[in-house]
């Protein structure tokens, strides 16, 4: 009879094993932190995107509704506003450029930022379209923050008695 060797049982993983797991791991690992650094990023994008767009509605609004219900306008120039009002508590509503943020002031009042911190606003022009029937402004906005810009152009016409 020849010597029969026992098996002997291995408990624990080998070296090899240790290093495949290990590498799948971290492959693993890689791709979930590049999928959640990918979701930070879109997250950031939308929310850049929707201060901008948030930013350029608010002021468009306050722009057009201001407009349609002044009865005159006092000056036009550029980047500047002023409007006569029907409403002695609100007259004169003045806009304006400061610094890429533009500002109101209601009836002399000082002035008052309408587009919030983080948005700039790059470009502000009104201009006077006048016939002999319609007194109307039109107004060219473009708000950016972070290398993304969106623009508003409209025509408001003056409706105040």
């Amino acid at each position: 009879m020849f010597c029969e060797q026992k098996k002997q049982k291995s408990h624990g993983y080998s070296i090899l094993e240790l290093s495949i797991y290990m590498a799948l791991l971290v492959v693993v690992l890689t791709l979930a932190a590049d999928l959640l650094f990918g979701f930070t990023r879109s997250r950031v994008k939308i929310e850049v995107s929707s201060e901008i767009q948030q930013n350029l509605r608010f002021a468009s609004e306050e722009i057009s509704r201001s407009i349609e219900q002044a009865k005159a306008i006092g000056s036009i120039s550029g980047s500047n506003l002023t409007l006569t009002m029907p409403d002695t508590t609100s007259d004169p509503i003045s806009f304006r450029l400061n610094n890429y943020v533009l500002e109101i002031s209601k009836a002399g009042s000082a002035f008052a930022p309408l587009t919030t911190q983080p948005v700039k606003v790059t470009n502000l022009n009104f201009g006077a379209i006048a016939n002999s029937t319609v007194r109307s402004v039109q107004v060219k906005i473009t708000i950016e923050s972070q290398n993304k810009s969106q623009s508003n152009q409209f025509t408001t016409v003056l409706r105040g008695k």
